[in-house]
């Protein structure tokens, strides 16, 4: 995390202050910083959001991990309705990060854990942290609960079904294209 970078959500830890015993961090976004992750994700709005993130060194010093989870709870557009609905999202945080000019030189192995990010500066930022990790977590199509897209029936098995004369299934609703089929049959005759 850089030291330019200005997230919405800051709760600085100095790099420095970082020991081997775990430090654990509960973090809670206000209205005016819910808001502004609301728009950066594209979501109606956040309605709750926190984070619980443990802190500490690795590897003689060389590695620092963040651990922990983040709840939300928020209101996005159903890409099926296009209304709003209510969600909440659970979702683990478990990071890596490491010196930068240690992560270029892959320098760094860990068991058991993803590649390092890079740890540029003397702040980590565990506010950007929680925001990455819920914007992993949002579902790209969200839908609300209970709401599927319908599903299109392949032309290949229409015709096997013997339905691509304009017939229905049974139970199905009508087509618009056998409702003009039936149209342009009772025109002509």
């Amino acid at each position: 995390m850089s030291d330019q970078l200005q997230s919405e959500w800051q709760e600085l830890v100095a790099v420095a202050e970082i020991a081997t015993q775990p430090t654990t961090r509960v973090l809670s976004a206000d209205e005016p910083t819910r808001a502004a992750l609301a728009e950066r994700f594209g979501l109606i709005a956040i309605h709750r959001l926190g984070a619980k993130l443990t802190v500490r060194r690795r590897q003689a010093g060389r590695l620092i991990t963040v651990t922990g989870h983040l709840e939300a709870e928020l209101e996005q557009t159903c890409v099926v309705t296009l209304e709003p609905f209510t969600a909440t999202v659970v979702e683990e945080v478990a990071l890596t990060f490491a010196p930068a000019e240690t992560v270029a030189a892959a320098e760094v192995a860990v068991d058991g854990l993803d590649d390092p990010e890079p740890l540029e500066g003397d702040w980590l930022d565990l506010g950007e942290v929680a925001a990455q990790a819920l914007s992993l977590a949002l579902d790209p199509y969200p839908r609300a609960p209970g709401v599927a897209f319908a599903e299109i029936a392949d032309p290949d098995e229409r015709e096997a079904e013997g339905l691509a004369s304009g017939g229905e299934a049974p139970g199905s609703a009508p087509s618009p294209f056998a409702a003009l089929s039936q149209w342009r049959r009772d025109k002509t005759s």
